[in-house]
């Protein structure tokens, strides 16, 4: 029992490898963070120009991407 498990353990680290965060993680990490505070503000400015901003919890990720696809074609 020990020892299969020690041998799945060996060939899942061989497969998916044992890496940490690297310095191109991190950065990533904070560059999306950045791109989401960026289109959070660009979104108070541009979207509630006209109307008052949703509550982004109140539809599902597919939905909103529908939606926000058919606003943007009538455009």
């Amino acid at each position: 029992m020990v020892l299969s498990l020690i041998i799945v353990l060996t060939i899942m680290l061989g497969l998916y490898g044992f890496k940490g965060p690297t310095i191109e993680n991190l950065a990533l990490s904070e560059f999306r963070a950045n791109e989401y505070d960026k289109g959070q503000e660009l979104a108070a400015i541009y979207c509630s120009s006209c109307h008052l901003l949703p509550d982004l919890l109140s539809l599902d990720k597919a939905t909103w991407e529908i939606m926000f696809c058919q606003i943007w074609a009538e455009g």
